[in-house]
């Protein structure tokens, strides 16, 4: 009679990977600095600076993110150049912003297929 084996697969969990179950003491939240003095932030929820007083900005990831220039995209330069030169398309905010890619497809060698081709690297780039 053949004999039935199963595989044993250990369970994953914070400690087994990283060697403690407290992950808040390994990943610390990147807060960006007070915009007037460049004080470390002491707290996520701080809402005014520990050193100078001033009231501190939120920062939004999304905002920094889709202000990156449309180089990012991974076009080419000369495509990237050609973007630029014929039309108001500079970052990636103003791919997101272009409805139906009416701006996109004015530009000379972009039409629907590329336009679509290049919102698509944009949205993926933001995700």
């Amino acid at each position: 009679m053949k004999e039935h084996t199963t595989a044993r697969y250990p369970r994953i969990t914070p400690n087994s990977l990283i060697g403690t179950d407290d992950l808040l003491s390994v990943f610390k939240l990147a807060l960006p600095p007070c915009q007037n003095c460049q004080t470390p932030r002491e707290n996520e929820h701080a809402k005014f600076c520990s050193n100078c007083g001033v009231v501190l900005k939120t920062a939004s990831t999304f905002d920094e993110i889709v202000k990156h220039d449309i180089e990012k995209l991974g076009l080419t330069k000369k495509r990237v150049q050609t973007i630029k030169k014929h039309s108001h398309i500079t970052i990636i905010k103003d791919i997101l912003m272009d409805h139906e890619n009416r701006e996109l497809r004015d530009v000379p060698g972009i039409g629907e297929i590329w336009a679509k081709r290049i919102r698509s690297r944009a949205e993926e780039y933001i995700s």
